[in-house]
């Protein structure tokens, strides 16, 4: 059983043992199998995997309203995001480009945003340098903070957006800014804050994981958090890609790197003013790890537990990083995969309730995950909007 701090609040989460199934699982703790089954996101034919986690009953007193913002592609599965959309504040589509000149990149985000707002869901509008190959271009960016008179023009383009596809603000992601770009890049979002919040829309800043004023290297030198929280309504903190994909295998999302960037957050800014990254998603690293060479494949995290069962990999529960994973073999090739499970996104909802955030943001909405929708409802009473603050 993992238990929260709060007096006699707690999230029972099981660790699967050799021999147990979902009935005598069910028949210990009192509990119908279909409870564990849907409570888990099982598929038939239910087979448990040694080392899994399981939710198994919540006994929280939901106190805390969060807001609750999620990332999709347009090409989505709609069933995902529809079940998805039960418990978040604000859908973003991923993204809206830009030109030198101030020109708006169309993206095509009907086949989500239909979907959001269906279920009564509020969108923003995204606005990022990643480019068609993946990248984050830092010289558009650079361009166009250094360019103070295409501002306005850019910003009236996307006040257009927003009124044509009624998003409810802006969502503002320049990442691998130079050192020297920090306080044009605060002054920008505060120009586009400003003129947003006259209009009744929110403006939140992505913010890359920094745990110091010192750390160097052009991913985290242009993200100043105190002139971005001060220029911004709110800010999402990117807490996950310690593991990516081209990078040495480890959890995604260590607590205590998730830790030790929100404590540096909280020394920048209120906790109101903070919405903590979530990852869900896996990758999956072939062995052994060679840099510059492998590459690790994105999977799901429910996809992750499928695959350890497929393989009869038994799942390991990192105590350091509080993150599961697990080892197989195929065609010869060993692998290892770190993903989340309900265990790893208590950990980090415990961040957000003791701290008293102001909500998450979850990349991405792509796969399903339902032992992170069911701890959300657990824990957290689900906000409907942000108010400009």
């Amino acid at each position: 059983m993992v238990n929260n701090t709060k007096g006699s609040d707690f999230i029972n989460i099981y660790t699967v043992k050799s021999g147990d199934n979902v009935y005598s699982l069910a028949d210990r703790f009192n509990v119908s199998p279909y409870s564990i089954i849907i409570g888990n996101g099982l598929k038939p034919p239910y087979s448990l995997v040694v080392g899994q986690s399981l939710v198994i009953s919540y006994e929280y007193d939901k106190t805390h309203f969060i807001a609750t913002l999620g990332y999709a592609y347009p090409y989505a599965e709609p069933d995902i995001l529809s079940d998805a959309m039960n418990y978040i504040t604000y859908l973003s589509p991923f993204t809206y480009g830009f030109t030198e000149n101030g020109d708006i990149i169309n993206l095509y985000d009907y086949p989500v945003t239909s979907v959001a707002f269906e279920k009564g869901r509020k969108c923003l509008m995204h606005l990022s340098t990643l480019t068609s190959d993946g990248t984050f271009n830092s010289g558009l960016a650079s361009s166009i903070l250094n360019n103070r008179s295409v501002w306005e023009y850019m910003k009236n383009n996307i006040i257009n957006i927003i009124r044509q596809k009624g998003f409810s603000g802006l969502d503002i992601d320049f990442e691998f800014l130079p050192a020297k770009d920090a306080v044009l890049y605060a002054e920008f979002v505060d120009y586009m804050r400003q003129a947003l919040n006259f209009l009744g829309y929110i403006v939140i800043v992505a913010l890359v994981p920094k745990s110091s004023d010192t750390q160097s290297g052009d991913f985290y030198q242009g993200h100043n958090y105190e002139l971005l929280a001060q220029s911004s309504n709110y800010c999402f903190l990117m807490t996950y890609e310690w593991g990516y994909t081209y990078g040495p295998p480890q959890a995604i999302s260590p607590i205590t790197g998730v830790t030790n960037v929100l404590n540096y957050a909280l020394t920048k800014m209120s906790p109101d003013k903070i919405l903590l990254g979530i990852s869900n998603y896996a990758y999956d690293w072939q062995l052994p790890f060679v840099q510059g060479q492998s590459r690790a494949k994105l999977i799901g995290n429910e996809e992750a537990v499928s695959l350890a069962d497929k393989y009869g990999s038994e799942i390991i529960f990192d105590q350091v990083s509080k993150s599961p994973y697990f080892k197989y073999s195929l065609n010869g090739t060993d692998h290892i995969v770190w993903f989340e499970d309900a265990r790893s996104i208590f950990e980090r909802f415990k961040l957000v309730d003791e701290n008293r955030l102001q909500g998450i943001g979850i990349w991405n909405l792509m796969r399903p995950f339902t032992q992170m929708y069911n701890l959300i409802n657990a824990m957290f009473n689900i906000k409907t909007y942000l108010p400009v603050n």
